[in-house]
């Protein structure tokens, strides 16, 4: 089964139904089609169900194919019709074998119509001594089948001298008919029960393979994935001092079908602040941080992913300083298999020193402690966001990308130890602007917990809008760690990972095969792993290791011993890099997972951690998109509608990138709402996306036209972000609206 997602909204309008109704119908009746929440079919969902608080709708189903009806408040958007529930791999295969099997029921009725027909498949080849013993045996000569004439001839000894023995043989025409099957028109001669020729039957088969194949046109192969191990699954946390290793279980005593709180057996062996393992009612393993025990109870940081039954295992998660234990591999090989649904390009990539702005009243500042909770390190520090009130926090600057399907990945501390209550939530939403027109959020999240985490948001862009990211708190008080944001264009589904050949290419992690090789026991694993290997080991191994078994998937895990011998950030990003092309050189599809968490005060290498959170921030193994080229020119478009108070100047854009050339002005239209022309755009370059225009400043008024080809100058090659501003001189507040579209050189 493939998930089916979507956002509920209105047909008219496109506006989200937060909260909608949801009937899903096996297609063409009206009989309900049975839903699941998860892809494994083991938890049922009611139907019809509600759509979440965003209008996100998402289920799987075992009805291939279904109706979809999305109602809400009386108002009925118009039906969604026969949607597909099965994956194109397993589509192809399904018609595949289908005309497999009507090959060889084609081949069984021909045989039959030659037998009927007299014709036998096995000849006798003409020979002096040669013995034609049976009326419709046949004999083969010069590629013309001959039968004896006279039956009352039989048995009839050949005497190899044509002239003789032709008198006494008639041809039947064999080779005619064969002559004619192996034409380009051969497919004619043949009919099926139902007197349809075999020639419109294949046609039907291949039209129906083509408009599959048309259906996976975008399901590329040689994508890099990457599994965000190192803040999704590791949630940022490495061993603890103190913590036992080796593996240490209890079991639940309840069953739990949501919240944070675990009741076990015994909790003596585990320790506040541990990264821990738990089974979930549906099989597979899952990760959780400990934030508070007693002696019955483990109080995780954030909410369970999936129900647990009772007598469910509960463990740690490590097994020494360096390495996971049985359950802990178990939990990372899940968590893989349950995010590599979708083939994704990076877009964009934003640091908070790409810039933002603020919302109500917030305090910004830097944490760069060594610190498990801080998703950052010293030397990226994350940005930190103290909420002044509700909703108080940060917006990005708009991205300017093409329409379509994206998902933006934040990676963020939802909430800094003491500043408030971790089971309160910090919300993340993605705001739309059409032609200088903000419109109302368009996706929305909230997450929870004391330690750093991923959380990936869905949404659709619409053609000529820019996109903003917001984080915000719930309270004042509240802290909030941010480090980074990827936005991931939604390229294809990723092909079914239960077949074929895999290579595990990679360190000592190696034990996570026996695990994914139980999720996937259709495919074969071959394990390339070694312990003790860097990032240029695998790279210098790949050709002897990888290449000759021509793998169709190649897990590559590297890090961990990069970061124990201090191996340069920039150094281990080229080896993946490398590793990255030799990958798509053999054909394959690349899961990069990303390094592991370094122990914040290992025995005897000390902070790990710092390096690890470089090597996790520096290296996307994600394939870059087209529209990321470096040395081409881009053009960006970036709408403009703000109020600048008296005396002031606002920021209205900052290119999506560094550059160390000059650029274009193609277009620029700034006017104030009503018609005020008080005021200039200043435009120039800076060495932070949030600092002031420093560098080659140039200005020009507000006017009532259109300004076109305004040539932006650099007088340096440094590499610098190109600035936008709107300036108020005057001693009143102004409304500003309009455009600006520039062409420029990024890096």
């Amino acid at each position: 089964m493939q998930p089916i997602q979507f956002f509920a909204a209105r047909a008219e309008d496109g506006a989200l139904l937060p909260n909608a109704y949801v009937d899903v119908f096996v297609h063409g009746s009206q009989a309900r089609a049975v839903l699941f929440s998860n892809s494994a079919g083991t938890v049922p969902l009611e139907n019809p169900f509600q759509a979440d608080a965003n209008g996100r709708v998402f289920f799987y189903s075992s009805t291939d194919r279904i109706d979809i009806r999305i109602s809400r408040y009386g108002y009925v958007a118009p039906m969604l019709l026969d949607i597909s529930t099965v994956d194109v791999a397993t589509a192809v295969e399904q018609v595949r074998g289908e005309i497999d099997q009507l090959l060889v029921q084609m081949k069984a009725e021909f045989d039959q119509l030659l037998l009927d027909a007299g014709y036998e498949s096995v000849f006798l080849a003409y020979a002096a001594g040669a013995v034609v013993e049976r009326p419709r045996q046949l004999v083969q000569r010069s590629g013309e089948l001959f039968r004896v004439k006279d039956q009352n001839e039989l048995p009839l000894t050949l005497t190899g001298a044509w002239a003789t023995d032709e008198p006494k043989l008639m041809p039947v025409g064999d080779a005619s008919l064969r002559q004619g099957l192996a034409s380009l028109d051969g497919t004619s001669l043949i009919r099926e029960p139902d007197g349809a020729t075999l020639k419109t039957g294949m046609a039907a088969i291949r039209a129906a393979i083509n408009r599959l194949q048309a259906g996976s046109a975008t399901s590329q192969n040689n994508i890099n994935q990457r599994v965000d191990m190192h803040y999704g699954v590791l949630r940022g946390v490495g061993f603890v001092g103190g913590e036992s290793g080796g593996l240490v279980s209890t079991v639940t005593t309840a069953a739990v079908s949501a919240d944070r709180f675990l009741p076990v057996a015994n909790t003596a062996s585990f320790l506040v602040g541990q990264l821990i393992v738990y089974q979930g009612a549906n099989g597979e393993y899952y990760s959780g941080v400990v934030q508070s025990k007693d002696a019955n109870t483990l109080s995780l940081d954030s909410k369970i992913e999936q129900p647990v039954s009772v007598g469910s295992v509960v463990s740690n998660f490590y097994s020494d300083v360096a390495h996971p234990n049985e359950n802990g591999f178990k939990a990372i090989a899940d968590f893989a298999l349950r995010n590599l649904r979708k083939k994704t390009e990076r877009v964009i990539a934003w640091a908070p020193s790409d810039g933002y702005t603020t919302q109500l009243a917030v305090t910004i500042g830097g944490v760069n402690s060594p610190e498990y909770e801080n998703p950052g390190s010293n030397a990226r520090p994350a940005l930190g966001i103290t909420a002044g009130a509700n909703l108080a926090g940060v917006v990005t600057l708009p991205f300017d990308i093409a329409g379509g399907n994206y998902v933006a990945r934040v990676t963020l501390t939802p909430a800094l130890s003491g500043s408030i209550d971790p089971a309160v939530a910090a919300s993340i939403a993605i705001r739309e602007t059409v032609a200088g027109v903000g419109s109302p959020t368009i996706a929305a999240a909230t997450v929870t917990g004391v330690r750093p985490t991923c959380v990936e948001i869905a949404f659709c862009k619409r053609p000529n809008s820019t996109v903003q990211v917001v984080i915000t708190g719930a309270s004042s008080g509240h802290q909030i760690a941010l480090s980074k944001i990827e936005i991931v264009r939604v390229n294809s589904s990723v092909r079914s990972l239960d077949k074929g050949v895999h290579v595990w290419l990679g360190d000592s992690w190696f034990p996570m095969i026996t695990r994914l090789q139980e999720r996937l026991p259709n495919a074969t694993f071959i394990n390339a792993g070694v312990g003790g290997n860097r990032s240029d080991q695998l790279r210098d191994r790949f050709a002897a290791d990888v290449a000759p078994y021509k793998p169709v998937c190649v897990w590559a895990v590297a890090g961990t011993n990069d970061i124990a011998q201090s191996v340069d950030p920039e150094v281990y990003a080229y080896n993946m890099a490398i590793v990255s092309s030799m990958i798509s050189e053999v054909g394959a599809d690349g899961i990069f997972f990303n390094v592991s968490v370094g122990a914040k005060a290992h025995p005897t290498l000390g902070d790990l951690l710092t390096r690890s959170r470089n090597y996790a921030d520096k290296v996307a193994y994600l394939s870059e998109s087209a529209d990321r080229k470096v040395g081409f020119a881009s053009r960006v478009h970036i709408p403009i509608a703000l109020s600048v108070p008296a005396g002031a100047t606002r920021r209205v854009g900052v290119l999506p990138g560094t550059t160390t050339l000059g650029a274009t002005i193609n277009k620029l239209y700034v006017i104030g709402q009503s018609g005020s022309t008080t005021g200039n755009i200043r435009f120039g370059f800076g060495g932070s996306a949030g600092a002031a225009i420093s560098e080659d400043l140039q200005s020009v008024a507000l006017s009532t036209s259109i300004r076109q080809n305004i040539a932006v100058t650099k007088s340096t090659v440094a590499e610098r972000f190109m600035l936008v501003e709107v300036e108020n001189p005057s001693g009143a507040a102004i409304d500003i609206v309009g455009f600006v579209i520039v062409t420029w050189t990024p890096l």
